[in-house]
């Protein structure tokens, strides 16, 4: 299906309370999480790095389910991913068109302004909700609440999985690199995490 302004396709899951929009190559994709539990922001610390090489990790994992080789870590991309996340989460929005500071307006004019060189690109995005984990403490004693950066990453990535075009992007044997970029906002008083995967074929 073609990709522009005036043509996009939606669906709602209901099942999930998932929306997604679909694009072919150069393929952009998002899923949104809606009904989130509500969370004290104060209280949320999440190492949005920590959360992005899980990301990153359970991505090449469905990757070698299918017999793909992994993806490659791309400092460029990872770059280039972790503005637009942050950009989203700083100004409110939640689009491949930026809104904000980041140079070029597309996804793929953002790649190219970050020096990206690759003839294939592609683009998923996400809005997740922290989900925190209770943990044991060092000393064996006590418990400490933090985000559960493995079963974030999980959710997210099945989630994808879960939607024919962000599914494509990540199965694509064309592409062999991959950054991700995550970010901490807020909305209506809600934690969530701004995830933005961009893919190259960049060997």
């Amino acid at each position: 299906m073609p990709w522009s302004c005036r043509s996009v396709a939606c669906l709602l899951l209901a099942t999930s309370l998932w929306l997604a929009v679909e694009a072919p190559p150069a393929q952009a994709q998002f899923w949104r999480r809606r009904n989130a539990p509500r969370v004290e922001q104060a209280r949320i610390r999440v190492d949005v790095r920590r959360l992005a090489e899980a990301v990153h990790e359970q991505t090449n994992v469905e990757r070698m389910r299918s017999r793909l080789q992994p993806l490659d870590r791309s400092p460029a991309l990872a770059s280039a991913a972790e503005l637009h996340s942050r950009d989203m989460a700083e100004r409110g929005y939640f689009s491949h068109t930026t809104k904000g500071w980041v140079r070029g307006k597309s996804f793929s004019e953002r790649l190219r302004a970050a020096g990206v060189s690759g003839r294939r690109l592609a683009e998923n995005i996400a809005l997740l909700p922290v989900r925190m984990a209770m943990l044991d403490a060092p000393d064996g004693e006590s418990l400490r609440v933090e985000p559960d950066y493995e079963g974030m990453a999980r959710e997210v990535v099945q989630m994808w999985m879960k939607s024919a075009g962000h599914r494509r992007n990540i199965l694509d044997g064309h592409l062999d690199s991959l950054g991700v970029g995550c970010w901490l906002g807020e909305k209506s008083g809600v934690s969530y995490v701004y995830v933005t995967q961009d893919f190259g074929d960049l060997r």
